[in-house]
């Protein structure tokens, strides 16, 4: 099982793979991605959406909607597939799970199980669209994708293809750290989260916009035609 250091699992989660797996070879959940601010050595989460959508192998070679953190595979699939490419900067999760599902039975979880911590104060963790461009070149030519766009990861989360994939998934964070809500509410990719787990409006500030991006991107701004977009998702339109 993975876990990046900056990513937290649900008291629950190992168990629920662990059943998950039986029938299948590589198993992934559901995450909220999160914003946090440290107040006494602890975080706490400040702006909460869902990542959820469904597992469409086709679908999965236009864009990856993968996320590795607390994903569980059996060991077999190394000793088949090898070890992480190195090869894949950037994109290896993708890169694994391309090669995964070729030849092995992989399982989405409709849990929102593991939580995926980002925060606007940090450093930028990730390097700009140029930098990953060649590393998305090799993956494409790896596994024959074809041309693949380097389009900011929020904005691709908006095109209608992707938007159409969005899928339904248990909410069970209830906003503070490792606690689960009491019974199980029900999200879908896109919901943002108050702090206290309920629905909110979607609608925020062209500042909270740009965060991620210059946290994951290192751009202090989107693009003209970028910022007409996301001032109009920002509008509500």
């Amino acid at each position: 099982m993975l876990c990046d250091d900056d990513d937290l699992l649900l008291p629950f989660h190992v168990e629920m793979m662990l059943k998950e797996i039986a029938d299948c070879d590589m198993v992934y959940s559901d995450v909220e991605i999160f914003d946090y601010v440290v107040e006494n050595r602890v975080r706490r989460a400040t702006n909460r959406f869902v990542f959820a959508y469904e597992h469409d192998v086709e679908a999965m070679r236009r864009f990856s909607t993968f996320v590795s953190s607390g994903r569980l595979y059996r060991r077999e699939l190394h000793d088949r597939l090898g070890p992480f490419d190195t090869e894949m900067y950037h994109y290896w999760d993708w890169d694994f799970f391309l090669r995964a599902v070729e030849h092995y039975r992989v399982k989405r979880v409709p849990v929102a199980s593991a939580l995926y911590a980002f925060s606007s104060a940090g450093d930028n963790m990730s390097g700009n669209l140029e930098d990953m461009r060649p590393y998305l070149d090799k993956l494409s030519a790896k596994h024959g994708l074809g041309e693949s766009p380097t389009k900011n990861f929020f904005l691709l989360l908006e095109e209608p293809e992707v938007k159409a994939r969005r899928a339904e998934t248990k909410v069970v964070w209830d906003g503070r750290a490792g606690t689960v809500a009491p019974g199980d509410g029900i999200g879908r990719a896109g919901m943002q989260l108050g702090e206290k787990g309920g629905e909110r409006d979607m609608i925020g500030t062209m500042n909270e916009a740009q965060a991620p991006l210059k946290k994951y991107y290192g751009y202090p701004d989107f693009r003209p035609g970028q910022k007409k977009v996301i001032e109009s998702l920002l509008s509500g339109g």
